[in-house]
């Protein structure tokens, strides 16, 4: 079971931070697991599996992760992409960022393929 809620937020936030010149830590998984996995990275969507696996009692090693998205057909790959995405977009705790971050990025797609479409004609 994968859950992505605060437990899975705050495993992300171990692995992806930044530092300020105070040595304050902030937490920036969110941040970058949401566009990273829009955009089929799949060493990301490793970390994030493993990190929504953080309530499970027995966990999997990260290399057990690693190694089930390598041996993936690319069909079941896209498919597995697309099922994180989705989860995300249902957690209530991360729906808001990934239905945002989705507007922004399909809307510059959106003008992107647009304005090269207008330039061709």
């Amino acid at each position: 079971n994968l859950t992505f809620g605060l437990a899975w937020i705050r495993e992300i936030d171990k692995k992806y931070n930044v530092t300020n010149a105070t040595g304050a830590k902030f937490g920036r998984g969110l941040e970058t697991c949401i566009p990273a996995v829009f955009m089929q990275d799949p060493v990301i969507l490793s970390d994030t599996i493993h990190a929504a696996t953080v309530l499970e009692p027995v966990r999997p090693e990260q290399s057990a992760v690693d190694t089930y998205i390598e041996e993936l057909e690319p069909a079941a790959l896209e498919n597995l992409f697309s099922g994180v995405t989705e989860a995300l977009k249902k957690q209530n705790i991360t729906r808001q960022r990934v239905e945002t971050f989705e507007t922004v990025v399909m809307g510059a797609v959106k003008k992107k393929t647009t304005k090269t479409a207008t330039k061709k004609s």
